[in-house]
């Protein structure tokens, strides 16, 4: 499994589809994917499959090897994540965005309860895991 941030740019995310392939990664996460004027559509790759609906503003998606057509499937997806089922394993990429915080925060956390891994980006501080930042509300709500 892999999550990147393409910064949505469709290049990015081929380039970086073309990685996992040839480090047969299975489960590939893409953050800020590139969508098409329409809103509807995204990068594609030969080696790739997408079963999420794919629209503007969308800040996970989510691509799977083809030879797991059948497999894998989203259970789970909104603006902010992406949750697929594969073989009986959940795995969750995500994005917290900046604009959760407080108790809307805490509680989107505490719905992230399904996954068996979760990848992403987080926007949360703590020394725990990075020394060299301090910490902020989120790390610390994390850390709990």
């Amino acid at each position: 499994m892999a999550y990147q941030n393409v910064a949505g740019q469709c290049e990015r995310t081929y380039t970086f589809l073309e990685w996992c392939k040839k480090r047969r990664i299975n489960i590939d996460f893409v953050r800020e994917a590139w969508v098409d004027k329409k809103g509807t559509g995204t990068q594609s790759h030969p080696s790739y499959a997408l079963d999420l609906n794919v629209e503007k503003g969308k800040r996970t998606i989510v691509y799977w090897r083809k030879r797991l057509d059948g497999a894998a499937k989203v259970i789970r997806e909104d603006k902010r994540l992406a949750l697929v089922e594969v073989w009986g394993h959940k795995l969750e990429g995500i994005y917290a965005d900046g604009k959760l915080s407080g108790v809307a925060w805490k509680a989107w956390l505490e719905s992230l309860n399904e996954a068996d891994c979760l990848v992403g980006d987080w926007n949360a501080h703590n020394q725990a895991w990075d020394p060299l930042n301090e910490d902020d509300i989120r790390g610390k709500d994390m850390e709990e």
